[in-house]
C-alpha cells in the first residue's frame, strides 16, 4: 500500500470513528541512538596549551635562554677554530708545498679540521639534549600546576592543546601539530596562562640545596663533555 492510500485511508477512518492500529507510517523513522561517549552536563574540563605556557611564563624563558646562552659560548669557540684555521691556510699558501715546514702545517691543519668537525658536532648534539632536559622540566612542574588547578576548581578533565605558530619553522610545526589533542576550545576554558603564572611564582621547583647540588652536577657534566 503507498503512503497516499494510507493517508487515505487514515482520514476516511477518522471521518467515520474507526481506528486502523494496522496501518503504520512509512515515512517514520527511528531517534538515532544517544551516544555513550557524550560528556555529562555536569562535567568540568580545562585545556592547557603548553606553547603559550612556555612563552608565558618567565622562568620558562629564562631555562631556554641559559640553554642559548651556553649555545653562543659554543659558538665562540667554534668561530675561534675556524679562525685558526684560517691563519693556518694563508700559512700554507706562502710555503713551498713540498717543503718541511708545509708538510708539518698540512698535518697541524688536518687536526684541526677535524677538531672543528667534532667540535660542532658534539656542540649540536648537547644544545639539542639541554633543550629536551629544559621541555621535561618544564612539562614536570606544568604537570604539578595543572593538579593544583584542576583539585582547587573542581575540574574532571584537563586537555592540552598545542597552538602552532605561523612563522615556526616546519620542524616546530610538526612537533606541536603530533601533539595537538584538542582542535577548538572556548577561550574561558584555557588555563595557559594560570600555569603559567605559578610556575614563575616557584610551584613544583626543587629546594635550594638541592637545586644547588644538581644545578653544579649538570654543570660539571657539561664542562666534561665539552673538553
Amino acid at each position: 500500500m503507498t503512503s497516499t492510500a494510507i493517508s487515505l485511508c487514515s482520514v476516511l477512518a477518522l471521518g467515520l470513528g474507526l481506528s486502523l492500529p494496522f496501518v503504520r507510517a512509512v515515512d517514520e523513522v527511528p531517534a538515532a541512538p544517544q551516544s555513550s561517549a557524550t560528556a555529562s552536563p555536569n562535567q568540568r574540563i580545562g585545556v592547557v596549551n603548553m606553547y603559550t605556557v612556555r612563552k608565558a611564563s618567565r622562568w620558562a624563558r629564562d631555562q631556554f635562554d641559559q640553554v642559548e646562552k651556553q649555545a653562543m659560548q659554543d659558538k665562540k669557540v667554534l668561530e675561534g677554530l675556524v679562525a685558526e684555521r684560517e691563519k693556518l691556510t694563508q700559512r700554507l699558501g706562502l710555503l713551498d708545498p713540498d717543503s718541511r715546514d708545509a708538510q708539518l702545517l698540512d698535518i697541524d691543519y688536518g687536526i684541526l679540521q677535524t677538531r672543528l668537525k667534532n667540535q660542532g658536532q658534539l656542540y649540536g648534539a648537547l644544545r639539542e639534549r639541554s633543550i629536551a632536559e629544559v621541555l621535561v622540566l618544564i612539562r614536570e612542574r606544568a604537570q604539578k600546576a595543572v593538579e593544583k588547578i584542576a583539585a582547587e576548581r573542581g575540574l574532571d578533565l584537563v586537555l592540552q592543546q598545542s597552538e602552532v605558530p605561523e612563522n615556526g619553522s616546519l620542524g616546530e610545526r610538526f612537533s606541536l601539530l603530533r601533539g595537538q589533542i584538542v582542535m577548538y576550545a572556548k577561550g574561558e576554558l584555557d588555563l595557559s596562562e594560570d600555569v603559567a603564572k605559578l610556575l614563575d611564582a616557584g610551584l613544583g621547583a626543587p629546594t635550594d640545596a638541592a637545586a644547588s647540588k644538581d644545578g653544579d652536577a649538570a654543570k660539571k657534566d657539561g664542562e666534561t663533555k665539552r673538553d
